[in-house]
């Protein structure tokens, strides 16, 4: 492989693990905030049907847009790593 090519892919990873470290990041700053940590805890507590009954549609569509969204992030940042082993 030339060393140019290796280059590229290694510049590549990096770019991968940056972006994941800052999608950590967010994530764990849009958790703190003090009104999404609200509904959080009535996620876990009372499930998705509480979180509608208590706070209405569109904070759970909010919410299970965010979470989708990241998880998405993650499987597009696993497959990129996999795809860059190969």
């Amino acid at each position: 492989m030339p060393d140019f090519v290796r280059f590229l892919l290694c510049l590549f990873g990096l770019c991968i693990l940056l972006l994941g470290v800052l999608l950590h990041w967010v994530a764990r700053y849009f958790c703190r905030v003090k009104w999404i940590s609200t509904y959080r805890e009535i996620l876990k507590r009372d499930g998705w049907a509480g979180l509608i009954r208590q706070a209405g549609w569109p904070v759970a569509l909010g919410l299970f847009s965010f979470f989708l969204l990241k998880g998405l992030a993650w499987l597009a940042l696993a497959y990129g790593g996999l795809e860059m082993l190969r």
